[in-house]
């Protein structure tokens, strides 16, 4: 590891809990703040002035389920990944490994499937498997995880708000379901699975010609999805319950729009408050001003 005589422990990027701090996308130096940059195994330098470091680094690749079944020693895993195996022992490495061939074997069969039994909850069953709900893993397990990269690839084949059966429970005693912004359409095939009446619709549904960004994967919806915006959903299924699970936080038709069109009684919101990643601003303030909706919840899992 280079040393400077402003480093005496050498350049090294600053950890916090195991991880990278990361500023403007950059790595950052523990000695000095500056941006830095891995040379190779264990190695790092301050990116010059002006410039940006590579942003295909291979000492800075992630660990992907192909990885994890190809590296088949501690030894193999530190020449390929240097950057996480700073953080990450030989004992890590090796629970965090057979949590991914584990829980890559686990999507596989989910991908396969196209119906579910009732109580069935694949998506919840893999997030577990990952280390839900405490996630109490040691830093070098979460580093071999990579579960920013779960939870991308897990919420584009599912659904970004993880039901569990608590949610279901509260949303069927709503029934009927019209699912607005269904995306992937998951939590109404969990529904549809235990007996209740629920249709899926999305302005863009995944698979079809325009693509839908929130869902960019080569796979069906999990049941059919009617191809409508939320706003005539609404009105065309005015007497069913509507379900909005985790609406875009910067587009008002995803939500504000479809709640103002909304002529029933009940809206089952799943999301996060009003300082969040999900429904607009206006959205938010429109549910506190209609004090005759109700609104169902239920405690939802967390990454």
């Amino acid at each position: 590891m280079p040393r400077l005589a402003d480093h005496p422990d050498g350049i090294r990027p600053l950890l916090s809990g195991g991880r990278r701090v990361v500023v403007d996308a950059e790595p950052i130096c523990a000695g000095c703040g500056r941006a830095v940059m891995p040379t190779g195994p264990y190695r790092w330098r301050h990116v010059p002035s002006g410039r940006r470091s590579p942003r295909r680094s291979r000492w800075l690749s992630p660990v992907t389920l192909d990885d994890a079944r190809r590296v088949a020693t501690y030894a193999d895993f530190v020449t390929r990944f240097p950057a996480v195996a700073q953080t990450t022992t030989e004992a890590d490495w090796r629970a965090g490994r057979q949590q991914l061939v584990d829980y890559a074997q686990a999507l596989a069969a989910a991908r396969r499937r196209r119906r579910w039994r009732g109580g069935e909850n694949p998506y919840l069953d893999l997030v577990q498997l990952l280390g839900a709900p405490s996630w109490r893993l040691p830093p070098g397990v979460l580093a071999v995880l990579d579960l920013p990269r779960r939870r991308r690839e897990l919420a584009a084949l599912f659904s970004w708000a993880i039901p569990n059966q608590d949610a279901i429970d509260t949303v069927a005693r709503h029934a009927p379901i019209v699912e607005c912004g269904a995306g992937m359409a998951y939590w109404s095939s969990l529904l549809r699975a235990s007996g209740v009446d629920a249709i899926a619709c999305d302005v863009r549904p995944p698979g079809g010609r325009v693509p839908n960004p929130f869902h960019p994967v080569a796979h069906r919806p999990w049941v059919t999805v009617e191809p409508a915006a939320s706003v005539s959903a609404t009105r065309q299924h005015s007497a069913r319950t509507m379900l909005l699970s985790w609406p875009p936080y910067d587009d008002d038709d995803a939500s504000y729009s479809a709640l103002r069109a909304y002529q029933g009684e009940v809206v089952i919101y799943v999301g996060e408050g009003a300082v969040g990643s999900s429904g607009t601003a206006r959205f938010h303030r429109e549910l506190a001003l209609n004090p005759h909706l109700r609104s169902g919840s239920a405690t939802l899992l967390s990454w």
